[in-house]
């Protein structure tokens, strides 16, 4: 007497290999990943170049006030020479948030963009597999 072969009801949790679209959904998964780490490099260097441009203007106004301070003819005038230089750094500190804020926007859009667009190709191929 042999035994009859018991039937697997559950599907798998791996995709099938011989499926056609199996490569193509795991592909189109990656992708929206991929996008998603190339945005955060893309905010992060572009954080760190507006924050180095910053310091080396910040750093060339501290030289100035050194310069000025140093020089015989300021030496009346000190306490303007430092009232300007921290005006300065004021406005300074305040543009620089200004722009800050501003590449954050600017990223945050560019996310949600991409996101509405990886939605779209997600229900697209959705779609596409139900009619298959």
């Amino acid at each position: 007497m042999q035994a009859a072969p018991i039937p697997q009801t559950k599907p798998s949790f791996w995709p099938n290999p011989s499926s056609e679209f199996a490569l193509a959904d795991i592909a189109s998964a990656q992708l929206p990943v991929a996008r998603a780490q190339m945005a955060a490099i893309e905010a992060t260097l572009r954080y760190q170049i507006e924050g180095l441009k910053f310091l080396g203007k910040r750093l060339d106004s501290h030289l100035r006030l050194l310069e000025n301070s140093q020089q015989p003819d300021h030496i009346n005038d000190l306490f303007d020479v430092w009232c300007s230089f921290y005006q300065n750094a004021f406005i300074d500190y305040a543009q620089e948030g200004a722009r800050i804020a501003e590449i954050g926007a600017s990223l945050a859009k560019k996310t949600a963009n991409r996101l509405h667009q990886d939605e779209k190709h997600l229900v697209e191929n959705l779609a596409v597999q139900t009619a298959i």
